[in-house]
């Protein structure tokens, strides 16, 4: 008897066991529980911005882990986070910080002034090879922290630093307690692989991750230790699961807000969606939210690293005079209509006109097939036998390949339109579709020809993507990571870039920046022709929504999200 009642026993807890493992992994599943479903369009590289900076990944660290400060996307300003008050020095050198009290892990685990240090210092861990290491550098010193104690503590920088805390709203604070040990292993990067399990990824964001679907979808369920209230007292946030599902496919992410399966999508809504879009909202099956130009541009640029394919026999893939030939020969006023249906802006340069507190006026290369044709003539790419195509010096077809983001419709679409205007001008084109680890790839072994792509904005200050300005920069797209600057003209844009960061003066800094701008535009890296006006959808359920131009348009407030 007592055998067979130990026997119930043991069963029962081992199905208590098995619920209660379930519930961890998928999330609430009571009727009460509230439940948003987004989409994401790739898997991420890391669950940790620390790491890796793909737009992917950033998504997932916004939602997994807090920063002392956060950057307001519907406002473009600084607003406090982790950190609740901070005063800078006079000289601009030093801010003294105050967390909020009683602030938790989502382990329960407090979160001090220690862990912030701990988590700086982890930018500048060589092992780890931190993505952040550019935009936390000040003239080729780190950024540091000191602690004064649990709750205080002073970021110093190097010499004056302009931008202040507000690249620190990147930064992800981890708990110390647990990862010191596997940083100084050297096996803190492998905790946050998406392999990894999600019982090892603790941060202090508004979600935990509970499960992970290699290629399909990511669970998060509500971090109960989450210090941010809503201005009524709620506690956040507000719905208990978050599901990211992962596609690629802008069809499909379309498709399945039509059919009302997901809630929010990863970015704004393409210009053909629009229409399709608009009655939906009639039905008040979607909201719409209409932004303004977009921060992000697509940029076409060519390899211009030493090993690029091709080598001496394919050196005119890399002058300036080719860039130039192609930028005069896209009509922008055919483009903009072509690639968006009208609804976009023409654009001359990388920061565009939705970024309203540092875009220069540039005017862009004119249209002109003739311009053109002189300036690849100047570099030997002619038409040597009549037949409307070019050849180089060798006699070889001027041809080339550009790699695009398979599955993003509107990339696609544009490097069609780039092809057919170049046709006329007699360069043959060709178009690769690859997904986007795969041209991360690429970029960083500078293995192709061309590239058609976008860098995601994750701030409006320049500071935020100094890793595109810098020739040391990983997003220094035309050859990325130079231990010296190539270049002389590389060397004069590391020294505006670096010299606007120590300006505290904001008019001053905005100068710097426009020479900057000024500089890329005469060298010519990379070529922009227009970037649309943007609109979001989410479905009509959701609430509390405060989209904004920086990517994610949405999901940047995600605690704050509810659903009808």
């Amino acid at each position: 008897m007592k055998r067979r009642l130990a026997l119930v026993i043991a069963v029962v807890l081992l199905i208590v066991t098995v619920f209660w493992l379930r519930s961890r992994i998928t999330g609430p599943s009571t009727p009460t529980a509230t439940r948003l479903v987004a989409t994401i369009r790739a898997e991420p590289r890391s669950f940790t911005r620390l790491l890796q900076a793909d737009r992917a990944t950033s998504t997932v660290s916004q939602l997994v882990h807090e920063s002392l400060v956060r950057i307001n996307h519907a406002t473009q300003a600084l607003e406090p986070a982790l950190a609740s008050a901070w005063t800078p020095s006079a000289d601009g050198r030093r801010i003294r910080v105050t967390l909020r009290p009683g602030l938790r892990f989502a382990d329960g685990a407090p979160l001090t002034a220690d862990d912030v240090v701990f988590s700086l210092g982890l930018v500048f861990d060589q092992r780890l090879d931190s993505a952040l290491k550019d935009s936390l550098t000040v003239g080729g010193a780190p950024i540091t922290a000191t602690a004064a104690d649990a709750t205080t503590l002073d970021i110093v920088f190097p010499e004056p630093y302009g931008p202040g805390l507000r690249p620190l709203h990147a930064l992800p604070i981890l708990p110390r307690a647990r990862y010191a040990s596997p940083a100084a292993e050297g096996t803190l990067a492998a905790l946050w692989t998406p392999s990894a399990p999600p019982a090892g990824m603790i941060g202090a964001g508004p979600f935990i991750v509970t499960a992970h679907q290699s290629g399909a979808a990511i669970e998060l369920a509500r971090n109960p230790h989450y210090w941010r209230t809503a201005d009524d007292g709620t506690r956040l946030p507000r719905v208990d699961v978050l599901r990211l599902e992962i596609v690629p496919s802008q069809d499909a992410e379309m498709q399945k807000l039509r059919q009302g399966e997901v809630d929010i999508t990863t970015g704004e809504l393409r210009v053909d969606d629009v229409p399709e879009a608009k009655a939906m909202a009639a039905r008040q099956q979607l909201q719409l939210f209409e932004l303004g130009p977009a921060l992000d541009v697509d940029m076409l640029w060519f390899s211009l690293a030493p090993d690029a394919p091709g080598g001496e026999r394919r050196a005119w893939l890399r002058r300036r005079e080719l860039r130039e030939a192609i930028a005069m020969s896209v009509d922008r006023v055919a483009y903009v209509n072509a690639v968006y249906r009208g609804a976009g802006v023409q654009v001359s340069g990388v920061i565009t006109p939705g970024n309203k507190a540092w875009h220069a006026e540039i005017a862009p290369r004119p249209y002109s097939l003739a311009m053109a044709g002189e300036l690849l003539d100047r570099i030997g790419v002619r038409d040597r036998d009549g037949n409307g195509v070019r050849e180089d010096v060798y006699n070889q077809p001027a041809h080339f390949t550009v790699l695009v983001q398979q599955g993003h419709a509107m990339r696609q679409r544009a490097a069609a339109v780039i092809q057919e205007s170049l046709r006329a001008a007699g360069l043959q084109m060709e178009i690769v579709g690859l997904d986007p680890r795969a041209l991360q790839e690429r970029l960083g072994n500078g293995q192709y020809d061309a590239m058609f792509h976008a860098l995601p904005s994750s701030d409006t200050d320049p500071s935020g993507l100094m890793e595109f300005w810098l020739s040391s920069g990983r997003f220094h797209l035309w050859h990325p990571m130079q231990k010296t600057p190539a270049t002389p003209w590389e060397r004069e844009l590391d020294v505006l870039m670096t010299r606007q960061l120590t300006l505290t003066n904001q008019e001053a800094r905005a100068k710097v920046v426009r020479d900057a701008q000024v500089l890329l535009d005469r060298e010519y890296p990379v070529v922009t022709f227009a970037t649309p006006r943007v609109t979001v959808a989410t479905s009509s359920r959701v609430t509390h929504v405060q989209p904004g131009l920086l990517t994610p348009s949405v999901l940047w407030n995600a605690a704050e999200l509810g659903v009808r």
